[in-house]
């Protein structure tokens, strides 16, 4: 992310291995000045690890 924000030149989207990932994309981005979507998009696949509650 640094060297993308640093580039001055963002891709129109950026899609994450997971939603982990995302969240610390779009920290990295809000920071530093980036706004999602007007700026980038970004987009986790597969959802964030524990959601489920066991019995």
């Amino acid at each position: 992310m640094a060297q993308l924000v640093t580039s001055g030149q963002l891709p129109q989207a950026i899609v994450c291995a997971n939603d982990e990932i995302a969240v610390g994309v779009l920290a990295y981005l809000w920071t530093n000045g980036n706004k999602t979507p007007d700026d980038v998009s970004v987009a986790g696949i597969g959802g964030t690890r524990g959601g489920a509650c066991s019995d």
